[in-house]
């Protein structure tokens, strides 16, 4: 069964991925059979989910290894794919599954404290829109005529102001968006858990740093395990998500291979943060690689989690305070301040 032809169906979402790396670390604890285990699981699945399981189990029960099974799986994200195949490689399926449990929870963790945090400016700043649009088309025009009645000289803005027309069609638009917005927001992350909010200052650095920490970590159980180095960067290469650190990483592998020595190849990849790229020429050097590359583990999974906890409570704070400021601002100015300005007009009288 190749794995075009299996295009049609939809990726696993993060929560699924949990789910199943879960399930799957419970079968190989207790050892049962894959095949097995998922034929019994799948009737709790959610029918995406217990259609892919049954097609794992009916792939393995067909004499296919559990590497193939996975690989041919087109439901499985291609990272997910990679990192279950390099675990497999080292005989630490368990652990593996266990890293990418962790690291989806918490990216899905940081996701849900975002998306929770940005509905109430989303609904402020929408529901400001809608009464400045009526603000508009109702109080400034009455206060135009009061400039006009009482002679009073007609400030240019407010012209300006009730020039705008607003129809029941702008405001069925303006209706319309919020319910786009809503659903953009609450579709995000199906395909992975920071998709669609990566436009959020720090969040594209949380992604990163955990991707690293993740790759740090798969990389060391390779090398402890007697993979080496060369097959071990490739199989990690596989689990990268970005297109240049993928790519450098394959190009060190090849230049590792050919017999360059490991601090003039890595030197050379400018994708590798300084961090990892000295701790790798240090673990190589003393031969305690993977010690090594279990501290770069540690460093950048605790960046990445302090700086999701910092960004889960600033973000949506920040963003109060700014939706909030900025409404505040609005409507003095188009309420208050044309009262103001006629107010001290007929005091100059």
């Amino acid at each position: 069964m190749p794995i075009s032809s299996l295009s049609q169906n939809r990726l696993l979402k993060p929560e699924e991925i949990i789910t199943l790396s879960q399930e799957i670390q419970a079968m190989i604890a207790a050892g049962v059979p894959l095949d097995l285990g998922m034929r019994n699981v799948a009737g709790g699945f959610p029918p995406d989910l217990k259609q892919m399981a049954n097609r794992l189990a009916a792939r393995l029960e067909q004499g296919a290894s559990i590497s193939e099974a996975f690989r041919d799986e087109a439901a499985l994200p291609p990272v997910f794919r990679a990192i279950l195949v390099a675990g497999l490689s080292c005989g630490q399926s368990e652990k593996v599954l266990e890293d990418v449990t962790n690291l989806t929870q918490m990216l899905v963790s940081l996701r849900q404290s975002l998306k929770l945090g940005l509905i109430y400016p989303i609904i402020v700043v929408f529901f400001a829109l809608g009464l400045f649009a009526v603000v508009v088309s109702t109080m400034l025009p009455r206060i135009a005529v009061i400039y006009r009645q009482l002679h009073v000289e007609f400030p240019e803005w407010l012209s300006l102001a009730t020039s705008i027309k607003v129809s029941p069609f702008h405001l069925l638009g303006l209706i319309l968006s919020f319910l786009a917005v809503l659903m953009l927001l609450w579709r995000s992350g199906k395909k992975s858990p920071m998709s669609g909010l990566s436009w959020i200052p720090g969040v594209s650095s949380v992604t990163r740093d955990f991707s690293i920490a993740h790759f740090s970590h798969l990389l060391a159980l390779l090398v402890t395990y007697g993979v080496p180095l060369p097959e071990a960067l490739r199989l990690t290469g596989e689990t990268i998500d970005s297109e240049k650190f993928r790519q450098q990483t394959f190009d060190l592998a090849n230049a590792i291979e050919g017999g360059t020595d490991m601090e003039s190849a890595i030197n050379q990849q400018s994708a590798f943060p300084q961090f990892l790229t000295w701790l790798l020429i240090t673990g190589h050097r003393d031969s305690d690689l993977g010690s090594a590359l279990n501290q770069a583990s540690s460093f950048y999974q605790g960046r990445a989690r302090n700086r999701a906890i910092w960004i889960s409570k600033i973000v949506p704070t920040t963003t109060v305070l700014l939706v909030g400021g900025g409404v505040t601002l609005l409507y003095a100015l188009t309420v208050f301040g044309p009262m103001v300005d006629l107010w001290s007009k007929l005091a100059e009288y």
